[in-house]
């Protein structure tokens, strides 16, 4: 097998178990003084035999599943496999990271931070990071664009309503923290002075499709962005205090900026 199999023959399989019941027949034998007892004991021998023969022809049927008995997983195998690919992918992702600042320097507009949908571990802190569908930032300009797809959005009961709005607001705040603290982010700290950003609800058009549409546009500048992932996590600030917000509840409202997804999104 090859060194990166996981999987490694047993040795001797089953011969172990005939070895012990020959020495437990050289040892009990002598000592046998009745024939019943004698008849007793061969039984016995018999039916340990044709278990072991049973258990031999099982592991023919289950060698092509994956409870092979033939073979035994090799742990370091595996833990040898996750360093190599840990390694690969973090050299692949210094190697985007170095063509997109070399795109960035020419004055390109890129799309960026492509890690925030694809890192599972960024999707547990905060599902907004696996919802992005617009990330480019445009060095001429200075202005990094970010628009998040929400999903469908029903506002509660009129008396909800005022502590819907501030809920939505804090899990914007939360995302905008999360993501002035990713080292991603860092990166590109020098390439933008603006950060404006979008969120789109989901409604039914008259063919049954999902079509996206902007309920939340908010322009920060960079500086405040910066200042406020660098708050301690139970921190609330009102969010029209340190960015221009666009927000009427689950209504479509007119953003701040033009942005065009860089992907299709479902539909029925």
């Amino acid at each position: 097998m090859s060194d990166t199999n996981p999987y490694r023959e047993r040795k001797l399989f089953g011969v172990n178990k005939i070895i012990w019941v020959g020495i437990a027949v050289a040892i009990y034998f002598p000592i046998f003084n009745s024939m019943l007892a004698l008849r007793v004991y061969a039984s016995l021998f018999v039916m340990t035999v044709v278990w072991i023969l049973l258990v031999r022809i099982l592991g023919l049927f289950a060698k092509k599943s994956r409870l092979n008995v033939y073979h035994e997983v090799d742990d370091s195998v595996i833990a040898r496999t996750k360093k190599e690919l840990a390694a690969s992918r973090e050299k692949q992702k210094k190697d985007a990271s170095e063509l997109e600042l070399a795109m960035l320097n020419e004055g390109k507009p890129l799309p960026v931070l492509d890690s925030w949908r694809i890192n599972s571990e960024q999707r547990r802190i905060h599902p907004f990071f696996g919802n992005i569908v617009h990330c480019v930032l445009d060095p001429a300009s200075k202005e990094l664009h970010l628009c998040v797809s929400i999903g469908t959005m029903e506002m509660p009961a009129d008396g909800d309503v005022p502590r819907y709005r501030v809920w939505f607001k804090k899990r914007i705040q939360e995302f905008l923290k999360l993501a002035a603290q990713s080292g991603d982010a860092l990166v590109l700290k020098d390439y933008f002075g603006t950060l404006v950003l979008q969120c789109d609800a989901l409604r039914e058009d008259e063919r049954g499709y999902d079509v996206p549409f902007p309920v939340f546009s908010m322009e920060m500048s960079a500086d405040k962005f910066w200042k406020l992932g660098a708050l301690e996590s139970h921190v609330v600030v009102e969010m029209e205090r340190i960015a221009d917000v666009r927000f009427a509840d689950a209504k479509e409202i007119v953003p701040h900026r033009e942005m065009k997804y860089l992907e299709t999104h479902g539909g029925k």
